[in-house]
């Protein structure tokens, strides 16, 4: 059951949303990034020769004065962004490696932080494959809820997907940080209390790269969440942790030999 604010905010954002993806011919998630331009924005629609045209511009000023009236606290944005793009994202099939982490495991990561920290002590936290960030939003939110003082710090090689967490975090005022690069690449980064992720899983491409990691395969590639949570742990500092979501069989696949070294 969601507050009644976000019931009443979600109607016009999705029509807003909607009527950018038609005037704009563009994606679901183009459409989403673009309407989450124009509320930062002060609720002002961005037009670029002459697109949206005035009716649609009309039409999206109504909506954005309903919604600029409804007070969204933060954690009101974050779930409410979540609900636009799990509706949206329905409709536009997005690969598993992209879809947004449920709720139930971003509160499970909020706990287990809480269980290992401890809140009078400023925290960092690094997501080495942040994706549209919810994981490391709810995380956030939800420790500064707890009287935490946190910072974060995602990483993400899909523009549109790290667009999406831009978005979402500059509405909600997450003190969190975006890095558009590989994760596996080297991190401008100083070390921080703790590493989390929702892991994607699969095969890293490159080859050469994955060589510089003790989790690497001797022979073809690499799996990624191997390396990336090897990655992550480099950036902890000594007395820090990591939490990851990982697949039940990470320790019985062929390439396990080369995890557990």
């Amino acid at each position: 059951m969601f507050p009644e604010k976000i019931e009443e905010a979600f109607e016009p954002m999705e029509q807003a949303i909607q009527l950018l993806q038609q005037s704009l011919d563009t994606s679901f998630l183009d459409a989403y990034i673009e309407n989450g331009e124009n509320i930062l924005d002060d609720f002002q629609v961005r037009v670029l020769d002459g697109v949206p045209n005035p009716e649609t511009v009309k039409q999206l000023e109504t909506l954005y004065h309903t919604i600029k009236k409804i007070d969204l606290a933060p954690e009101d944005v974050r779930r409410l962004s979540q609900l636009l793009l799990l509706k949206g994202t329905r409709k536009e099939q997005l690969q598993a490696n992209h879809q947004l982490t449920p709720d139930g495991i971003g509160f499970l990561f909020v706990y287990l932080v809480e269980q290992l920290t401890n809140k009078s002590e400023p925290l960092k936290i690094l997501d080495p494959a942040s994706g549209m960030g919810n994981l490391l939003l709810t995380v956030l939110l939800n420790l500064e809820t707890a009287g935490y003082k946190v910072s974060g710090y995602g990483v993400d090689i899909d523009e549109t997907l790290l667009a999406v967490s831009s978005v979402n975090n500059a509405w909600s005022q997450a003190n969190i940080q975006l890095f558009h690069q590989d994760g596996l690449q080297d991190l401008l980064l100083d070390p921080v209390d703790l590493a989390l992720s929702d892991l994607p899983i699969g095969y890293y491409p490159n080859d050469e790269r994955a060589k510089g990691f003790a989790a690497a395969a001797e022979e073809g590639h690499s799996y990624a969440h191997h390396l990336l949570m090897e990655q992550a742990m480099k950036y902890v500092k000594p007395a820090g942790f990591g939490l990851f979501l990982i697949p039940t069989n990470i320790l019985e696949t062929e390439q396990s030999e080369f995890f557990k070294n």
